[in-house]
């Protein structure tokens, strides 16, 4: 979840999403592909709602961050991007860079739906992943 420099450009707006539009969608694709855990990674703190959120709703929820004193903070992002089975993400460069190596696609929270599936070979061209090649 990346908020912090992205809520200060205009043109990223696109890719800003609340915390209730996150969770929708995190639930809905948790649901569809039957997952049980989710792994978190955000520029700014989790609030105790967010998680409380996924966890009423029966998902065990981790965030490696709380461990950067065992690992470094790329180490683990790079990791757990790269294994994860499926990528939730607002498109930031270093997730599609790293979704590349391992994976077929993305998901983008929406405002209109529950997410977006996107196909990485076309992020570039489609709107607003492509905000991060301009």
């Amino acid at each position: 979840i990346r908020r912090a420099d992205f809520l200060d450009v205009k043109e990223f707006s696109q890719l800003n999403f609340s915390d209730e539009i996150w969770i929708k969608s995190i639930l809905k694709i948790c649901s569809l592909k039957s997952l049980k855990k989710v792994v978190i990674f955000s520029d700014e703190i989790i609030q105790d709602f967010f998680i409380s959120s996924l966890e009423i709703n029966g998902l065990e929820v981790l965030i490696p961050e709380k461990d950067i004193q065992k690992e470094s903070f790329l180490n683990l992002f790079f990791s757990y991007v790269f294994k994860g089975s499926y990528l939730l993400c607002n498109s930031s460069t270093l997730v599609l860079s790293i979704a590349f190596l391992s994976h077929e696609k993305i998901y983008l929270p929406s405002k209109e739906k529950d997410f977006e599936e996107i196909l990485l070979d076309y992020a570039h061209n489609y709107y607003p992943t492509l905000l991060n090649w301009c």
